[in-house]
């Protein structure tokens, strides 16, 4: 009754961590199951060695991090240890199917198993066989579950497990931490995991077969086919289109491959064909941002239906004046290689095929980026000079052309990465109030100035999954479709009538992909003394692809002439003015290949 006693009453419950979160959901939902996701990026690959490794790891360690390794290790000499029963079990539409229970060696849960050099190896009867039996189960048939409830609670301990059934606090973030450290191993090996409950698998299977009812039912007449198409559109209500394509690459094979034949037999409906038309380009961004990172298989997903409809000159041209289509596809494909991009001499970067470590050391020896920057403002001075004016007006205008190229370098021109920054060398208030004392202390203030200035252009590292594994094709193709139709190659040399922050123009994302796309394939000479190079990279295999693709796109994007109209017409929810061969020529000069050639000028170092 004190007032003590009721502020700290009403004092509102501290937030749950991600690991008490989990631990609680995996008890109110009986279980907690970590899902292995089939990609072709690792999964899909020639060589599947990423995968063994990241399920060797999985089944060797005794914990997934120094806390729950305590953690087990007291419960362990509490509960009289544990032992691992791992079962491997897929979706069906029938349920789940175990195929798999091999029994691992009994793990003694000793302090000096906190250090990790005393792991102890997966060294099952027949390891690898057993692994790649996994690995072509889950090619088959999309997931697997590697890791459930009864492997989860052996990990942890008979105590903690049934403090964790009690409902205990401490055990719940015990137990989703465990959890959680398994699917880390997964994640730092690349590999695309989930972590879901019984409930969650049950409510797949559940949907999974009404999926299928539902495509029996549209496949039997024509007027229930326009029920379900209606029902599934949001005729009257919200659409459940949206949603289920931002998750398409996430869903379960089972489920996926009856939604996307439910999603063919609907197509036959004009109605429903534009609605999925409108959702997928409303989620496209999203889509293949996920699709860039390494999630989902082409093969597996609506990528695949697109052509249904971005090669149909009513449904495209509707896109295009009420969505913005062209720039929806265009600035996806500059995302999607951004993505893959790096700034060359950063820490951490690829090197250049041909190069060493060594070899860079000695280069940034002899370059010297402030002395580098200093030669270029005096080139752009004495440029100005040459020109005439005075020395306030020479100095202004200094500053004005570096803070171009600095906007160049930070990509404000062409929407370009915010991971470059830049900033002008002159604040406002000295250009307004500031009195501009001598050429040499200004150019000194300059080269201060800029000292921590990135000045180099980003490029593409042909050795990513984006370009090795082509994660850039769905951009591409879509691209391909929509500028085959009549006018929209006319239509995307244009640029927006609005150029308020947020419109984004198709042209400048192309130029800018272009941009990105130069010099991806780095090459270093080596010195005589150094020796002959004796085995040759593999990036270029992934830089001649992008090429070839980007390079496909260009005889569609000419195919216009300036005495053409825009397809579009009025109404069009961003205006654009459309551009002549002349200005489209100049404006890709100067906006474009002027401003990276500069960068490179600024960036170059000779080698040594």
């Amino acid at each position: 009754s004190s007032p003590r006693a009721a502020k700290k009453a009403k004092a509102p419950p501290e937030p749950k961590t991600p690991a008490r979160a989990l631990g609680d959901l995996g008890r109110e939902q009986r279980g907690l199951f970590l899902v292995l996701h089939s990609d072709d990026v690792r999964v899909g690959a020639t060589s599947s060695s990423e995968v063994v490794a990241a399920l060797k790891e999985l089944y060797s360690t005794p914990g997934g991090s120094r806390a729950a390794r305590s953690a087990a290790s007291a419960n362990g000499s509490a509960g009289g240890g544990a032992s691992s029963s791992i079962g491997y079990t897929f979706s069906r539409g029938g349920g789940l199917v175990s195929v798999g229970n091999t029994r691992l060696p009994r793990h003694r849960h000793h302090p000096r198993g906190l250090d990790p050099s005393h792991y102890s190896p997966f060294r099952a009867p027949y390891a690898e066989a057993i692994l790649s039996k996994i690995i072509l189960m889950l090619q088959k048939h999309g997931d697997i579950i590697v890791w459930g409830t009864q492997e989860l609670l052996a990990e942890c301990g008979d105590v903690t497990a049934r403090l964790w059934r009690d409902g205990d606090d401490t055990s719940s973030t015990l137990v989703g931490a465990a959890m959680l450290n398994r699917a880390k191993i997964l994640t730092d090996h690349g590999l695309v995991c989930s972590i879901k409950t019984l409930t969650d698998l049950q409510n797949e299977q559940t949907a999974t077969a009404v999926i299928s009812l539902i495509g029996s039912l549209a496949r039997s007449c024509d007027p229930l086919c326009n029920q379900v198409s209606a029902g599934i559109s949001g005729a009257g209500i919200s659409s459940t289109l949206p949603p289920l394509l931002r998750s398409d690459l996430k869903l379960p094979q089972q489920f996926t491959s009856s939604w996307h034949s439910l999603l063919l037999t609907l197509l036959a409906v004009p109605d429903f064909k534009a609605a999925l038309a409108n959702a997928y380009c409303d989620t496209y961004r999203m889509v293949t941002a996920e699709y860039a990172r390494g999630i989902g298989r082409l093969e597996q997903s609506l990528f695949t239906l697109s052509v249904q409809f971005l090669n149909r000159v009513t449904y495209v041209r509707i896109l295009a004046r009420e969505r913005n289509l062209l720039a929806n596809l265009s600035r996806s494909l500059l995302e999607t290689m951004r993505s893959a991009s790096f700034l060359p001499g950063a820490a951490g970067s690829p090197l250049p095929a041909g190069a060493s470590a060594d070899m860079m050391l000695d280069e940034d020896v002899f370059s010297d980026p402030s002395s580098s920057l200093t030669a270029a403002a005096l080139a752009i001075l004495g440029y100005f000079a040459f020109a005439g004016g005075d020395e306030n007006a020479i100095l202004l205008e200094l500053d004005s052309e570096i803070s171009d190229i600095l906007r160049s370098a930070n990509g404000d021109a062409g929407g370009g990465d915010s991971r470059y920054h830049g900033r002008s060398a002159l604040s406002r208030r000295g250009r307004e109030g500031r009195s501009i004392s001598a050429t040499s202390n200004q150019l000194s203030d300059f080269g201060n100035r800029f000292n921590d200035v990135a000045l180099v252009p980003p490029t593409l590292n042909p050795n990513h999954h984006v370009l090795t594994n082509r994660r850039y094709s769905p951009c591409i193709s879509d691209l391909k479709c929509v500028l085959n139709v009549a006018g929209m190659a006319r239509h995307f040399a244009a640029l927006p009538m609005d150029e308020s922050p947020g419109t984004y123009c198709a042209l400048d994302d192309w130029i800018s992909t272009l941009t990105v796309a130069q010099m991806m394939d780095g090459q270093m000479w080596r010195s005589w003394a150094q020796g002959h190079v004796e085995t040759e990279p593999k990036g270029w295999v992934g830089a001649f692809n992008a090429s070839i693709s980007l390079g496909s796109l260009f005889e569609r994007l000419l195919l216009w002439e300036d005495t053409d109209p825009t397809p579009i017409g009025i109404g069009c929810a961003t205006p654009v003015r459309l551009l002549s061969c002349v200005e489209l020529t100049h404006y890709t000069l100067t906006t474009g290949v002027h401003r990276w050639q500069r960068l490179v000028m600024l960036s170059y170092r000779p080698s040594p």
